[in-house]
């Protein structure tokens, strides 16, 4: 495993459905460009993004983003201010989201833990003699907090709203249609925010994640059983 400079995937050409002429280009992603990967023991490389503090930094944080978020994304507004405390930052795509292979495809709770559990040993060792923290939000807050059963070179683990009211918490005959569902046609695509619901009452926020190319903004249904499963973990 180690951390080496980011190469972004190819462009899809884009054609516009009027003419044979190519379709304006679609807004760019939130945050700032991945100049380097958290490359994985099996080869995947996952974009990592960094806010850098000014001066030399007392601490960093490790940030893992909340389901069809991604890195570049989930701490735009929380960044600088860490920053201005002196923490560094890094907040890396989770496989499946963001810029990763497959995007939109579960890759298992297993693969998700391990690559945390990597990705935490990667920045630990690239600071030495700094305490190095953990935030999972929602769906990271599920994946933080199972990384951090096992022993970690972290001081402590932070989780925001971490998704973990499972199947338990939902009507049996709910379970047992989505499972149906997933077994029948796990492809099939639902909205990734229930209608009527809002994640946040900051409309900024809203609109670009709506926005914003790498944002999931319709899930598989697999996906949506997968962090069931995260939360169940």
């Amino acid at each position: 495993m180690r951390i080496e400079a980011f190469t972004p995937p190819p462009p899809a050409e884009r054609l516009s459905p009027w003419a044979l002429v190519p379709a304006p280009a679609p807004p760019l992603p939130a945050g700032p460009a991945p100049a380097e990967a958290l490359v994985m023991a099996d080869g995947t490389a996952l974009a990592l993004r960094v806010w850098r503090p000014e001066g030399a930094p007392r601490a960093v944080l490790l940030a893992l983003h909340g389901f069809g978020d991604h890195g570049g994304n989930s701490l735009i507004e929380g960044a600088p201010l860490l920053n201005a405390g002196g923490v560094l930052v890094y907040a890396y795509d989770q496989r499946g989201f963001g810029y990763s292979r497959h995007r939109g495809i579960w890759p298992g709770v297993e693969s998700l833990v391990a690559d945390a559990r990597a990705a935490a040993r990667l920045i630990a060792a690239r600071h030495p003699g700094l305490p190095l923290f953990m935030l999972g939000e929602s769906m990271g807050g599920a994946i933080t907090a199972i990384a951090g059963t096992e022993a970690l070179p972290v001081q402590g683990y932070i989780l925001s709203a971490p998704a973990v009211l499972g199947r338990g918490v939902l009507p049996r005959v709910a379970t047992l249609l989505l499972d149906g569902m997933v077994a029948a046609m796990p492809a099939m695509a639902m909205p990734a925010v229930a209608g009527g619901l809002a994640a946040s009452d900051n409309r900024a926020a809203l609109l670009r994640f709506g926005r914003d190319p790498l944002t999931i903004h319709e899930a598989r249904l697999d996906l949506v059983a997968g962090v069931l499963d995260s939360m169940d973990a």
